[in-house]
């Protein structure tokens, strides 16, 4: 339960892109595009992983306020 709290949409994207193209008329490339925004946004959190060993917690906080900003935002 846990595992798919924090990662859903990495695990239930496949189950619902066939809802996502009918719903919304997406084509395929258009939920290919998709798939890969929701992708950017989860593995661009590695950077915030990499900022934490040298800098201040606030500047921490920043990158993620971003990173949820562009990344979730294109989804």
């Amino acid at each position: 339960m846990w595992d798919m709290a924090f990662t859903g949409t990495s695990y239930m994207f496949r189950s619902i892109s066939p809802v996502i193209k009918s719903s919304m008329s997406f084509n395929q490339k258009q939920v290919a595009l998709l798939s890969v925004a929701k992708d950017l946004g989860d593995n661009v959190g590695l950077l915030a992983g990499k900022i934490s060993l040298f800098s201040p917690i606030w500047a921490l906080f920043l990158v993620g306020i971003f990173q949820n900003v562009l990344g979730y935002g294109l989804v």
